[in-house]
């Protein structure tokens, strides 16, 4: 089975730091053997959401899409820009629309549970946007998501880049990539392609709430054996694996 990751950023502007590492990180994905689809939140139409409009028109045609895409994906790639601190206004008032009630009934925080998500930020700052993320991981935990320990944060983002959208610091970029040198790895040797899962180690976890389960995902992941040693896992790596992991323990 493909694994279907929805990357997306917090950010509006065009060329914007964080686009770009989402864009290295979507790279990362794909060549972990994700089929990763990329959108910009921009070009969905929404509100700033109002209970009130919500209640007298319904969720907009942009909130509608924006659920569907999330339905159709097993995961979430996000990229948070930090704006004074916090995660921004854009990223906060798309994932309020999602959670809302779909136009059949069913409940919009369903799209989330038990699905995985990984974070990525970018800043000219020396924390890279992490404190962004602080404040995205509570967000999406909230909603029932496995958000992976570990993300990326790229400080001093504004000379991180090259023209050609890739990263001059070979080790950030190893970071991230599954394959650093830029080559399609989606074959036998790539970080993350068709991980095994070891469910004897999961043994009676089956059993439990899904929230007890929840709170030992991390321990889980670091669990799990890599078929390659030569280097730390990549984000993606990580990524995939989790993904992996979390059919065995999503809601049904």
């Amino acid at each position: 089975m493909t694994i279907k990751i929805l990357a997306l950023s917090g950010s509006s502007r065009r060329g914007s730091y964080n686009q770009r590492v989402l864009d290295v990180s979507a790279r990362g994905a794909f060549e972990a053997g994700a089929d990763v689809k990329t959108i910009r939140l921009t070009d969905f139409k929404l509100p700033l959401y109002d209970a009130d409009e919500e209640t007298e028109h319904g969720s907009p045609n942009g909130a509608q899409a924006l659920q569907e895409l999330v339905a159709q994906h097993d995961a979430l790639l996000i990229a948070t820009p930090e704006y004074n601190g916090g995660y921004t206004a854009l990223l906060k008032n798309a994932i309020d629309w999602i959670s809302r009630p779909r136009p059949d009934g069913s409940p919009g925080t369903a799209l989330f549970a038990g699905k995985v998500a990984a974070l990525v930020s970018a800043s000219p700052g020396q924390l890279g946007g992490l404190r962004s993320q602080t404040g995205m991981r509570t967000v999406l935990e909230k909603l029932g998501m496995l958000v992976i320990p570990e993300s990326f944060a790229l400080s001093v983002a504004h000379e991180a880049f090259t023209e050609n959208g890739g990263m001059k610091d070979a080790n950030a970029e190893k970071l991230l990539l599954a394959n650093p040198a830029g080559g399609r790895g989606r074959g036998a040797g790539t970080h993350g392609v068709a991980p095994e899962i070891d469910t004897k180690r999961l043994g009676d976890h089956f059993a439990r709430p899904f929230f007890q389960v929840q709170a030992r995902v991390p321990e889980f992941i670091r669990r799990m054996k890599w078929n390659e040693s030569a280097r730390p896992p990549c984000l993606c790596s990580i990524f995939m694996k989790a993904v992996n992991f979390s059919h065995f323990i999503r809601p049904q």
